[in-house]
């Protein structure tokens, strides 16, 4: 692929935007008032993530001292109870007993999502496993409980401030602590062991008060640690019922963005619809998985596959989230620091053309790809290769991005 881009100056008429059916925002933040409304793009105090555009996430904790995790969890179990997984109490013992990520360097870290141009960063405070990146008083499956002993919430949020880069806390879907001994926030099935709950039973139980309360009390950890971060990026839908209200009136924290199941559509692994009326957000993993797990490789490069993510996200006036795995020492393999170095390059030149834009007029089509495998006819979602060209604009002034000069892509 031949990787270009053009800058395009046009006097034009913005067209309009047409509205992602689909959402999972949360239903309770909405105010039917465009200048109020948080999960419209542009209202206060949130425009600072409008215009960030690109923000880093970074998986990281226990499991990535488990080099075939992904293939015990995908082998062990099917597709239907995958999520066992993170409530296996032998693997979680295993993982913290062997996690000890000695090189992790918050002020390194925060250097490199700098360096590669993202404007935000969502760490996982805690995963589906309920194991804690801080020293929680709530159960012993944390960090300072392992060889290491150190509190890595603690040290990124100081790198973060010290940096002005905006910290939001990632907590998981299913971080039950039923397999936790001391964990008190019990939500168990009497006579069921949690590694056998039905997706049924562990979606009923993620909605009880227990798991609200377990959520809660992770919440008021988290901001009496860091009460400084700038938001929480709820990867579940049961603590929905704690909007912005909820913050002022508990923290006097109004200004907090809640990512995902907040104020934001977020589509995985997938660009976003066209959309111009809600906050919208793709998180994507920049490599093989969530998780470091094995020696990362980018299908297309990473600069092709960098920048067909970014600007199939902006130009369809969303965000972009990509995933940065750390390994299980606790630094980027050597890869990830070329492929930073690299795409931070290509930042510096055109950030211009991504940070503050809004997207349009010329979107890119995301509707499924079909085609032709082995002989056999297959639907997919669009990826950032199918992307040839995209657009990003502020007032009048319109960006054109071509990707691809081989490609004759009609722009709707």
């Amino acid at each position: 692929m031949r990787l270009k881009t053009i800058f395009v100056l046009l006097a034009s008429m913005l067209a309009g935007a047409a509205q992602t059916a689909a959402s999972d925002a949360n239903p309770a933040l909405k105010t039917g008032d465009p200048a109020t409304d948080p999960t419209r793009p542009g209202t206060e105090p949130w425009k600072w993530w409008d215009e960030a555009r690109f923000g880093v996430f970074m998986h990281f904790g226990p499991w990535t001292v488990l080099p075939d995790w992904r293939k015990r969890a995908l082998h062990r179990y099917n597709d239907d109870n995958y999520y066992q997984f993170f409530s296996d109490h032998q693997v979680l013992e295993e993982e913290r007993e062997k996690f000890n990520p000695q090189k992790f360097d918050a002020e390194r870290i925060v250097r490199q999502v700098q360096a590669i141009g993202g404007r935000y960063l969502v760490f996982t405070a805690v995963h589906h496993d309920g194991f804690c990146m801080w020293d929680t008083k709530i159960h012993s499956h944390k960090i300072t409980n392992t060889r290491l002993k150190r509190d890595l919430c603690a040290e990124l949020a100081k790198a973060a401030e010290a940096a002005g880069l905006p910290l939001l806390w990632y907590i998981g879907s299913r971080n039950q602590c039923d397999n936790i001994p001391d964990c008190p926030f019990k939500t168990a099935i009497a006579g069921t062991d949690a590694v056998d709950y039905t997706e049924a039973q562990v979606n009923e139980l993620m909605d009880t008060k227990a798991a609200v309360d377990y959520t809660e009390a992770e919440v008021r950890e988290l901001l009496a640690l860091t009460p400084k971060i700038d938001g929480f990026w709820f990867d579940q839908k049961n603590f929905r019922t704690r909007t912005h209200a909820w913050f002022a009136k508990e923290f006097n924290r109004p200004d907090l963005f809640l990512g995902r199941n907040g104020q934001t559509i977020t589509p995985e692994g997938k660009l976003g619809k066209f959309d111009r009326e809600n906050r919208w957000e793709t998180c994507i993993t920049f490599g093989n998985w969530w998780f470091w797990a094995y020696p990362t490789k980018f299908s297309r490069g990473a600069l092709p596959e960098f920048v067909g993510l970014l600007t199939g996200c902006t130009g369809n006036d969303g965000n972009l989230l990509l995933n940065l795995a750390l390994h299980a020492d606790g630094d980027f393999e050597p890869v990830y620091y070329q492929a930073i170095e690299e795409c931070g390059t290509w930042m510096k030149k055109y950030g211009h053309t991504i940070y503050g834009t809004r997207g349009g007029p010329f979107h890119v089509n995301t509707a499924r790809i079909h085609e032709t495998k082995d002989g056999k006819k297959v639907s997919r979602d669009a990826a950032p290769g199918d992307v040839s060209v995209t657009s990003t604009c502020v007032g009048k002034t319109v960006w054109l991005h071509v990707l691809d000069w081989g490609k004759r892509d009609t722009l709707a």
